[in-house]
Parts: structure tokens; C-alpha cells; sequence
């Protein structure tokens, strides 16, 4: 009989144990997005982190709000006609060319409203996520933490790294995306948005390595997986 309690009793203290290891594993352990190290971390000055507003927000910032404007200002330009015209009379051939020049102005208007739409979403996310500290830089395969905000460069159904560009004077790098609005929403459509980045003085070089590996380790791995999905191997 008392063997037998002490079995019992041992089991239950170990199958106790066990609970608390794997609990604490659980607790302790880092979610495997977050187990892939850093490629590349930046620290700014402030000047250095004063350039992001005016190659990745004045620009984009300036770009939607002037084709907004001129769409705003095509469609002011096809109603108002009606207005004069019907009250002043005038000549209808005059009034036709008003309104088809205005009407013509808006369907080349809003499609760019429309495109740039989500750049300027994304960059104004970015702006008011560089207002806190540090003023600090992470690259990784998925993306860019910007003073500690994450935003993606290679999320399935998220956002797509298409290309990489490095200019100089000042040096910035060019992440051009392709991006899914509506997230994990499979029937949304891409659009394009670009992240700029500034690279601080003397990382000019590593700069250039990691757009060789975003370009290698990112961008054609994408592509060679979807060539092996789209014509698979045939079975032997």
C-alpha cells in the first residue's frame, strides 16, 4: 500500500514539474518572428533623423496633397459651368469644352489620388511613430523598426520587398513595396507605396551590403519559391 502512494505521489510532483517547465518555456521563449537577429542597427544624431521628414514625408506629404487639390479643383471646375451658364446664358459649344477639359482632369486626378492614397498613409504612420525615442533603426528579413515602430518589408499577404536602390548625396536607401491595405484580407488589392531610409554618416558601405542581401536573401528567394510552387518538380 505504501509503495503504491508513493509512486502515486512521486508521479504527481513530477508531472507537476513538468507543467511548470514547459510553462515557463512558454513565458521565456520568443515568438519565432521575433528570433531572426538584426541585420543592421542605426543610430541618428538629430540632424541625421531630421532628414527622414524631408526625404520621407515632405515628398510623399506634398505629392497626395497636391493631386487631391487638382481633383478637388476639377470636379469645382465641371459643376460650376452649369451654375453660369444657366444663368447668364453663353455659348454651349464654350460650355461643353469647360466641362469635358474639367472632366478630363479628374479621371487623370484620381486614379493618382487613389495610388498615392496608402503612401501617404504608410509615410504618416512613419512620421508620427519617428516623433518618440530613440532615434534609432533596425533592419531584419521581415522589415524596419523605426525608433522602435515596426513596419514590414516582407509579410505574406502584408506587404512585398520588389526592389532595393541606393542613392547618394545625401545617402538614402529606396524600399519599393508592394502593399496589401486590408492585411490578411486575401481579396484586397496590392498597391505600391516606397520607404525611404537615410543612412547615417559612415554606414554608407554597410548600406550597400544590406541592400545586396535584401535584393539576394529576400527579394529573389521570393522569386525562386514561387517559381518552385508554380512548376513543382516532377515525381519519379
Amino acid at each position: 500500500m505504501f509503495p503504491s502512494e508513493d509512486n502515486a505521489r512521486s508521479n504527481k510532483e513530477a508531472r507537476a514539474q513538468e507543467g511548470q517547465q514547459r510553462s515557463h518555456r512558454r513565458t521565456t521563449s520568443k515568438s519565432p518572428f521575433h528570433e531572426a537577429a538584426a541585420w543592421v542597427h542605426w543610430e541618428y544624431s538629430p540632424e541625421e533623423w531630421a532628414l527622414f521628414e524631408k526625404v520621407d514625408w515632405m515628398p510623399i506629404r506634398l505629392r497626395f496633397w497636391g493631386v487631391t487639390v487638382g481633383c478637388a479643383a476639377s470636379v469645382v471646375a465641371a459643376i460650376l459651368p452649369w451654375f453660369f451658364f444657366s444663368l447668364r446664358g453663353g455659348d454651349e459649344s464654350q460650355f461643353l469644352i469647360v466641362y469635358l477639359s474639367a472632366l478630363l482632369g479628374w479621371c487623370v486626378f484620381l486614379p493618382l489620388v487613389i495610388m498615392y492614397f496608402f503612401s501617404y498613409i504608410n509615410a504618416r504612420k512613419r512620421h508620427k511613430a519617428r516623433q518618440q525615442e530613440p532615434r534609432t533603426v533596425t533592419f531584419s528579413r521581415e522589415g524596419v523598426w523605426e525608433a522602435g515602430a515596426f513596419f514590414p518589408l516582407n509579410k505574406f499577404l502584408t506587404a512585398n520587398l520588389k526592389k532595393v536602390t541606393l542613392t547618394f548625396d545625401p545617402p538614402v536607401l529606396h524600399f519599393r513595396l508592394r502593399i496589401w491595405p486590408s492585411g490578411k484580407n486575401w481579396r484586397s488589392s496590392p498597391t505600391s507605396s516606397t520607404l525611404h531610409v537615410p543612412v547615417p554618416r559612415g554606414r554608407e558601405e554597410e548600406a550597400g551590403f544590406l541592400l545586396e542581401r535584401f535584393q539576394t536573401e529576400v527579394i529573389q528567394a521570393r522569386v525562386q519559391l514561387e517559381q518552385r510552387m508554380n512548376n513543382p518538380p516532377e515525381p519519379r
